[in-house]
C-alpha cells in the first residue's frame, strides 16, 4: 500500500496500492505466452449514461435555465482541472486504487471530483474472453456523474487485464490533450500507440469502422462533455459561427430508441469541430447503464439516463444559420424533432409523433412552436423538448434537450 498519497474525503474508503507508473513497469514485462489471435476487438457497451439528482430532471422538464447553467459551470470548475492535470502530467495524473470489493482500477481526483477506469464484468463470448471497462466521471459537490463503458474481446484478455486498464488511461489522456476531433481520425492509431508504451506490441487493437464515433464519445463522456460541455476545449477546435447541441435522453425503462444514419436533414449543417459523417446511434433503455460500486453510494439518490449529443455547426460560415431533423423509433412507436437556427431571426423547435417520411419537408413546413418547451405523446408516453433561448444563446450555443419519457411543465 502507498501510504504517501492521501485520496479526498469522499474517495477515503478505497486504499491506494499504487501509481500508473508503477503499474506501467510492471506490464512491459514481456509476455510468456504465444498470441496466435492478436486482435483485440474494441466496441462501446450500451449507451452513455448520466447520473443526476431528480431535482435536476425537474429542471430540464421545466426548461430552468438558471439552474440548469449553475449546475454546468460548476462541473466545469470540479472537472477542468482533473483534465488540464491529465493532459499536463498523464501518468503521473492518475493513482491505481483498490475498493472495498477488493476490485484494482486507476482514478485521477482532486478534492471536488473524480475520473476513473474501471474494471466491471468478465465474460466468455463465442469462446473468448471479454472484460468491460467503465468510464466516468463524479463530481461529489453536485453529485453529477457522467460515464460508458468499453468492451475488449479477445482469448487472452484476462492474461492482460492490468495492461489493458493502462491502455485505457493512456487512450484517455492522449484524448483529453489532442482534442476530441482527433479521435474520430486516429483513435485506432491512438490505441496502438498507448498499447505499445505499455507493452502489448504483439497485439493490434480493432475498432470497427461503424462504431468508431460511438467509442470516441465513451472518452468524451469521461469528462462529462454530455453534462457540462467543455467550452474552451470544444469550441477552440470549431471555426463556425452558430451550434446546435442536441442532448437526448432515454428515460425509457423498457425500450431502446435508434435514429437511422441514413435518415436525416441537416440545412447548413454538419458534425461540429470535424469532417465526420452523421451516423445513427442506439440509445439503451435505462437499465444497461453501469456505474462502478466504488460510486454509486455516494449517487444512491440519483436518476440513472443514457443519453446520446449531437453537437452541430454551421457549414457555410457567410450569414448562415443551421437547422436539423431526425427521427427516433424503437419497435412500436416513433417521433420526428427539427430545431430552426437561422442567422437572423428566432430559433425554433418541434416534433411530431408517428416518425414522418419527409424530413426535408417537415423541417419546411411552418408548425414550429412559439415558445421553448413542447410535449407531445408517442403512443401512450409523453415525449417533451425544450430550448434554452430562441436569441443571444452564450457562445451562439443553441441547446435542445430531448426527454424520451418526460413531459415538460
Amino acid at each position: 500500500m502507498n501510504n504517501s498519497i492521501k485520496l479526498p474525503d469522499f474517495l477515503s474508503h478505497l486504499e491506494v496500492v499504487g501509481t500508473a507508473k508503477d503499474a506501467l513497469e510492471l506490464c512491459r514485462a514481456p509476455l510468456n505466452f504465444q498470441v496466435n489471435d492478436p486482435d483485440i476487438i474494441v466496441e462501446p457497451e450500451g449507451s452513455p449514461s448520466m447520473a443526476m439528482l431528480p431535482s435536476f430532471v425537474e429542471a430540464y422538464q421545466r426548461n430552468d435555465q438558471d439552474k440548469l447553467k449553475a449546475v454546468r459551470e460548476k462541473n466545469y470548475q470540479n472537472l477542468e482541472t482533473i483534465r488540464k492535470n491529465i493532459e499536463n502530467c498523464g501518468d503521473d495524473a492518475w493513482v491505481k486504487a483498490r475498493d472495498t470489493n477488493g476490485v484494482e482500477f486507476f482514478v485521477s481526483y482532486n478534492e471536488s471530483a473524480c475520473v476513473w477506469a474501471y474494471p466491471i464484468e468478465e465474460r466468455t463470448v463465442n469462446e473468448k474472453k471479454q472484460l468491460v471497462y467503465s468510464l466516468g466521471s463524479f463530481d461529489n459537490v453536485t453529485k453529477e456523474s457522467s460515464f460508458a463503458s468499453l468492451s475488449f474481446t479477445n482469448p487472452y484478455v484476462a492474461v492482460i487485464e492490468s495492461a489493458l486498464a493502462l491502455v485505457v488511461i493512456r487512450v484517455a489522456s492522449k484524448i483529453f490533450s489532442k482534442g476530441l476531433s482527433m479521435a474520430f481520425d486516429a483513435l485506432a492509431v491512438t490505441f496502438a500507440e498507448a498499447a505499445a508504451e505499455a507493452g502489448l506490441e504483439a497485439f493490434c487493437f480493432v475498432i470497427p469502422e461503424a462504431i468508431i464515433s460511438a467509442v470516441a464519445l465513451v472518452f468524451a463522456t469521461a469528462l462529462a462533455i454530455g453534462l457540462c460541455l467543455l467550452i474552451d476545449w470544444i469550441i477552440s477546435l470549431m471555426t463556425a459561427d452558430f451550434y446546435i447541441k442536441l442532448l437526448i435522453f432515454n428515460f425509457d425503462d423498457n425500450r431502446d430508441w435508434s435514429s437511422d444514419g441514413d435518415n436525416h436533414f441537416f440545412d447548413n449543417a454538419k458534425i461540429a469541430g470535424n469532417d465526420e459523417k452523421y451516423k445513427g446511434f442506439t440509445i439503451c433503455r435505462r437499465q444497461k447503464a453501469k456505474l462502478p460500486p466504488f460510486i454509486t453510494d455516494a449517487t444512491s439518490e440519483d436518476v440513472i439516463v443514457s443519453y446520446a449529443e449531437i453537437d452541430l455547426e454551421n457549414d457555410s460560415k457567410f450569414m448562415e444559420g443551421l437547422g436539423v431533423a431526425l427521427s427516433m423509433k424503437t419497435d412500436d412507436a416513433s417521433f420526428t424533432l427539427a430545431s430552426d437556427c437561422p442567422f437572423v431571426g428566432a430559433t425554433v423547435i418541434k416534433e411530431k409523433s408517428p416518425a414522418v417520411s419527409s424530413l426535408e419537408g417537415y423541417f419546411s413546413d411552418n408548425s414550429w412552436c412559439d415558445g421553448l418547451k413542447t410535449t407531445i405523446d408517442v403512443n401512450g408516453m409523453p415525449v417533451g423538448m425544450t430550448l434554452n433561448t430562441q436569441h443571444g444563446a452564450d457562445d451562439n450555443i443553441y441547446e435542445v434537450t430531448v426527454l424520451i419519457g418526460k413531459k415538460t411543465y
